[in-house]
């Protein structure tokens, strides 16, 4: 967190989370209209959080190979957590970035 605020103008360094208030967020799992595995915490999400919550929490919950969804977070892009779901026969597929549905929708001809 930073020390002190700087004037109008003046460059200001330090770690600062965006947001002086506490951020409370939620990652999980959903198969069909079933929660898995929800945790709930505080601060902001990052790839050694999500991997962590994977190894630990959803792989023991999939029986069989998956294929897990994933919104366009940047920690979501991680080479890591797509090779931490292959291990047991997963596969990670990234949701279309919203331009590639636009293009689609847009030209509905085109494949």
């Amino acid at each position: 967190m930073l020390s002190r605020v700087g004037t109008k103008g003046e460059k200001v360094y330090g770690n600062f989370a965006g947001s002086k208030r506490k951020r409370t967020n939620l990652i999980m799992a959903q198969r069909g209209k079933e929660w898995l595995t929800p945790m709930i915490f505080e601060g902001s999400c990052h790839a050694t959080l999500v991997e962590a919550w994977i190894e630990k929490m959803l792989l023991p919950q999939l029986k069989e190979p998956s294929v897990i969804v994933m919104d366009n977070a940047s920690f979501h892009t991680k080479r890591n957590i797509a090779e931490i779901l292959a291990r047991d026969g997963h596969i990670r597929l990234p949701l279309p970035h919203i331009a590639q549905i636009s293009t689609l929708l847009s030209n509905p001809s085109q494949p």
